[in-house]
């Protein structure tokens, strides 16, 4: 912000006008570099999505697993006795 000082203008609050932005210098890459950019960008997040979706699906399928054995568990269908005296130990 202190680069900015001296385009400030006011005392209590400093602040800028639009045309004093408009007139800052800003550096751009080229449109080559900005394309390579965007390809890049679009590439990693399709990947992360596809990450994300199969993150989501092996939540959902452990959500379904964990369900049908504490059901197992519960009605009878599985003894899990020998396995929590295990644990215990």
């Amino acid at each position: 912000m202190h680069f900015l000082a001296p385009e400030m203008t006011g005392v209590s609050v400093p602040h800028i006008s639009p045309s004093q932005i408009a007139s800052f210098p800003i550096c751009l890459p080229s449109r080559k570099i900005q394309d390579e950019i965007v390809t890049y960008l679009a590439r990693a997040i399709t990947k992360f999505e596809s990450l994300i979706l199969t993150a989501t699906n092996a939540i959902t399928l452990l959500k379904e697993r964990r369900a049908a054995l504490i059901s197992a568990a519960v009605t009878g269908k599985i003894d899990v006795r020998a396995q929590s005296k295990a644990l215990a130990a």
